[in-house]
């Protein structure tokens, strides 16, 4: 699949995760911490912002649809929906938005 050009400049930016995440960092540091506490909290951290990397992905990626008609090499020529199929993405980390 190829993002849409018009969606890569609306493509929200990821950085109001991470810098959190840094500015977590810091402040446990400065706080003194438990390592496990800080390690817990980190990997929630990190998996929210995999959840909206994989989510801002797929937004780019748009539906997939480029063409309403393709022609295959034996000359076959399928028609996919005219609308895109509503519903949510199951994926191993939860279920998308």
């Amino acid at each position: 699949m190829i993002a849409h050009a018009a969606e890569i400049g609306n493509a929200p930016s990821l950085s109001a995760l991470t810098d959190p995440l840094l500015a977590f960092a810091h402040q446990a540091a400065h706080q003194g911490r438990p390592a496990h506490e800080v390690e817990r909290a980190i990997w929630d951290r990190v998996l929210e912002l995999g959840r909206a990397a994989l989510g801002l992905f797929l937004k780019l990626q748009g539906t997939g649809d480029v063409a309403p008609r393709s022609r295959s090499p034996t000359a076959r020529s399928p028609t996919g929906s005219r609308r895109p199929t509503p519903g949510r993405i199951a994926r191993c980390s939860g279920t998308s938005p």
